[in-house]
C-alpha cells in the first residue's frame, strides 16, 4: 500500500500538499478546474478517484501553443567557446588530409579563432567533449570565409570521423565519414547561393545514426536552422560505424575544423556543441506518485515529452521537462534518458513515449517505456512488411480459429512496452541517464507479435493498473 500522509517525511507532506493547491490552481488557469475541480486528483494516496465525470464532460481549447525547435539543448551545452581567451590547449589538432596539408596553423584572439596555412591546409579541432547518446548537435559561427572548407562533426582520430562540411569553392554541402582510414562519401547537394552569406551558422546534428547538415536561417517559421542534406551512416558504411555503439560514443568528440587549398584565413568566432534538443515535441505525461498525484517541486511541475528528431520514430528521445506553475509558459528541459536493451548494453538508444512514477512505498522510481528506439528494419523488425498481420487469425467471434491448431506469426514485434526501476536516491528527473529496457508481461497478451506502446502507470486500493495501445495491423 501507499504510504499514508502521515507516514511520508514532514517535508514531503508540505511539498505534496502545496503542490496539489498549486497544481489545481494551474488547472483553473487553463480553464480545467471549474469543469473538473479537485476531482481531478486522487483525495487519498490509497484511494480510487471517485466522480460522475466522463471523458466527453471535458471541453479544451487552445489557449498557448508550445512548440520548440532547438538545435542544442541550453541544459545540456557541453562545449561553449568564444573563443574570449586562449582555448587552444583544450583541443586536440588531427590532419585527415594529404601530407602535404599538415602544415595548418591555428591561432586565437579578440574573440576570434583562425585557421590559416603558408599553403594548403586541412585541420581539425577536436575537443575533449562528447554525449553519452547518439543524439549530438555541433554548431559553427563562421565569421569569415573567402574559400575552402569548413566542417562540423564528431572526431575520434584523423581516420575515425563523421562530419559535415560546406566547401565555399564549389558550393557544395556533403556529408562524409571514416572508419578505420577508409573515407565514405556519404552524399552531397549543392545549396542556393543565398544560402551562405560572408557570415554564417553551419550545424552537424546526429539523430541516432541519421546525420543531418543544416544552415543558420533566421526566416525560418519554427527555429533558426534549415537541414540541407541527410543521410544514414550505418546504411551508407555498409555498418563499419554505428553511433549507438558505446565504444563509439565514448571515443568520438565535438569537433570542427577548416581546409584551404590556397591556405587563406578561415575564421570562426563561436563553437556550440552538447545533445541535441528537439524538433518539435509530443507525448507528454506528467511525472506522478503511485496514486496518480503530479509529482511537483519547487513550484515546479515535472512532465515528460518525446524530443522529436529529425527524421522518424527511431531518431527522437525522451526528456523531462518541467512547467513553473506561476506561468504555465515558461517551460524548461532539465533531464534527457536514454536506454539500452536488456542483452545490448552497448547499444544506446531513444525509447520514447513512456510514463515516470515515484513509488515511495516501494522506495523507487519505476519507468515505463515504448521501444520507439530500435523502431524498423534496423531494429530487426520483419513486422514491417506490406501486408505483414502479426496475430493469428479469428473468426466472427474474435476468438482465434484452433482448427488447424493455431500458429502465432514468427515476428518480432516492433514496438514493446519495456520498464526500469531505480532506487528513490538516485535523480532521475536531472541531468542524463541511461536504463536498462527489460521486456514487461503485458507483452506477451494477448500475443507476443502484436505491437504495444505508450504505457501509463497507476496504482488505485493497493493494485497496479498499466493502459497502452495495443495494434493489431500495425501500419500496414
Amino acid at each position: 500500500m501507499e504510504k499514508r500522509t502521515s507516514e511520508v517525511v514532514g517535508a514531503e507532506i508540505l511539498e505534496r500538499h502545496h503542490s496539489r493547491g498549486d497544481f489545481l490552481k494551474l488547472l483553473s488557469a487553463a480553464g480545467i478546474g471549474a469543469a473538473a475541480g479537485a476531482s481531478v486528483l486522487p483525495g487519498t494516496a490509497a484511494g480510487a478517484v471517485e466522480t460522475n465525470l466522463q471523458p466527453t464532460d471535458f471541453h479544451f481549447r487552445t489557449r498557448e501553443r508550445f512548440r520548440p525547435f532547438d538545435l542544442l539543448a541550453k541544459n545540456f551545452v557541453r562545449l561553449d567557446d568564444s573563443f574570449s581567451t586562449n582555448t587552444i590547449d583544450r583541443y586536440t589538432k588531427l590532419r585527415p588530409g594529404h601530407s602535404s596539408e599538415d602544415d595548418g596553423t591555428v591561432t586565437i584572439a579578440n574573440g576570434k579563432l583562425h585557421f590559416s596555412g603558408q599553403d594548403d591546409y586541412y585541420t581539425i579541432l577536436k575537443s575533449g567533449t562528447g554525449q553519452r547518446a547518439p543524439y549530438a548537435t555541433v554548431i559553427v559561427d563562421v565569421a569569415s570565409q573567402p574559400g575552402g572548407t569548413v566542417y562540423a562533426g564528431l572526431y575520434k582520430d584523423a581516420g575515425n570521423y563523421v562530419h559535415a562540411y560546406y566547401n565555399k569553392n564549389t558550393n557544395t554541402v556533403g556529408l562524409e565519414a571514416r572508419v578505420n582510414g577508409r573515407l565514405y562519401d556519404l552524399g552531397s547537394t549543392n545549396p542556393a547561393a543565398s544560402d551562405f552569406g560572408g557570415s554564417f551558422k553551419f550545424a552537424f546534428v546526429a539523430n541516432e545514426n541519421e546525420v543531418t547538415a543544416l544552415v543558420g536561417d533566421r526566416f525560418m517559421d519554427i527555429g533558426n536552422f534549415r537541414p540541407l542534406i541527410k543521410r544514414d551512416v550505418k546504411f551508407e558504411t555498409e555498418d563499419a560505424l554505428d553511433l549507438r555503439r558505446t565504444g563509439v560514443l565514448a571515443t568520438f568528440k565535438n569537433g570542427f575544423g577548416a581546409r584551404s587549398p590556397a591556405g587563406r584565413a578561415i575564421v570562426f568566432d563561436r563553437v556550440r556543441a552538447g545533445y541535441f534538443g528537439e524538433a518539435g515535441v509530443r507525448d507528454p505525461h506528467v511525472v506522478q506518485y503511485a496514486d496518480g498525484t503530479p509529482y511537483i517541486k519547487n513550484n515546479k511541475l515535472y512532465f515528460t515529452l518525446t524530443n522529436a528528431g529529425l527524421g522518424f520514430f527511431e531518431k527522437a528521445h525522451w526528456a523531462v521537462w518541467t512547467m513553473d506553475l506561476s506561468d504555465y509558459t515558461n517551460i524548461e528541459q532539465v533531464g534527457n534518458v536514454f536506454w539500452y536493451n536488456a542483452g545490448e548494453p552497448n547499444k544506446i538508444l531513444g525509447h520514447n513515449a513512456g510514463q515516470i512514477v515515484r513509488d515511495e512505498a516501494g522506495g523507487r522510481w519505476i519507468v515505463v517505456i515504448s521501444s520507439w528506439g530500435d523502431f524498423g528494419p534496423q531494429g530487426g523488425d520483419r513486422a514491417l512488411a506490406p501486408g505483414a498481420v502479426t496475430y493469428p487469425e479469428t473468426g466472427s467471434n474474435r476468438k482465434p480459429i484452433g482448427d488447424p491448431p493455431i500458429v502465432v506469426p514468427p515476428y518480432k514485434p516492433p514496438v514493446d512496452i519495456l520498464y526500469d526501476e531505480l532506487p528513490v536516491s538516485v535523480n532521475l528527473l536531472e541531468g542524463v541517464h541511461i536504463l536498462k529496457g527489460r521486456k514487461h508481461p503485458v507483452n506477451a497478451v494477448p500475443f507476443p507479435t502484436e505491437g504495444k506502446w505508450d504505457p501509463g502507470l497507476t496504482r488505485i486500493n493497493g493494485r497496479w493498473y498499466l493502459s497502452y495501445v495495443i495494434a493489431l495491423d500495425l501500419f500496414t
